[in-house]
């Protein structure tokens, strides 16, 4: 076991780590469709979400998001659409975006289906120069552009057996490059949007008549 776990911290010693870019949502069971666009529609119903999340509160540059959501679904469920927009801010980086979403669902048996999806969408992110503290005020680029965006889409894949549903995302597919200057003297002053993969599981109880967790 002691091998096993000086193993391990070896390995994650000289691996690259990379933190999560996109926005962190407390509800995902309710709006699973902002990480996956395979899951719009799945409730078969038109609903609306509104959401603010602001962790640490009371800490400089402590994260927060608020988001507008609508989803629902269309053809006997078998069509799933999703719209939202988004704002996230953490210390002198801030982030909107807007996305919609498209689902298709295909049922290979009574208790077997098999979903879709694609979103695409705007990102625009600003970073707030008056924000930033150096010891030499000439490290800081003021040349800057306050803010710029790319286009982005994301894709997902769902599989759903009776009450279990596993769901497969890719959100920031293209891995897009957010320009903010270019300079031939000093080089490049980019943000680069990195792909993420997410892997879902979700099984759903029956306790009594139709109501289910």
């Amino acid at each position: 076991m002691k091998k096993l776990i000086l193993g391990l911290a070896l390995f994650l010693g000289f691996s690259q780590v990379k933190a999560q870019q996109i926005p962190l949502y407390s509800n995902y069971f309710f709006t699973p469709y902002v990480y996956n666009p395979a899951m719009s529609g799945t409730d078969g119903v038109t609903e609306a979400t509104i959401l603010h999340r602001r962790q640490w509160t009371g800490i400089q540059g402590s994260p927060e998001t608020s988001a507008l959501m609508v989803n629902g679904a269309l053809n006997n469920e078998a069509v799933g659409w999703s719209v939202y927009g988004f704002s996230d801010k953490t210390d002198i980086l801030s982030r909107v975006g807007v996305y919609g979403n498209y689902s298709y669902t295909v049922r290979l048996t009574d208790d077997i289906s098999f979903s879709g999806g694609i979103g695409a969408g705007y990102i625009n992110q600003q970073i707030d120069q008056s924000g930033v503290r150096a010891r030499d005020l000439g490290d800081i680029f003021t040349a800057v552009a306050p803010n710029r965006g790319t286009f982005d889409i994301n894709l997902g894949l769902a599989l759903k057996v009776q009450d279990f549903t596993l769901g497969f995302a890719s959100p920031q597919l293209l891995s897009q490059q957010i320009v903010y200057s270019r300079n031939a003297n000093t080089g490049d002053i980019n943000y680069d949007l990195i792909r993420h993969f997410i892997v879902s599981g979700q099984y759903d109880f029956k306790f009594a008549g139709d109501k289910q967790i």
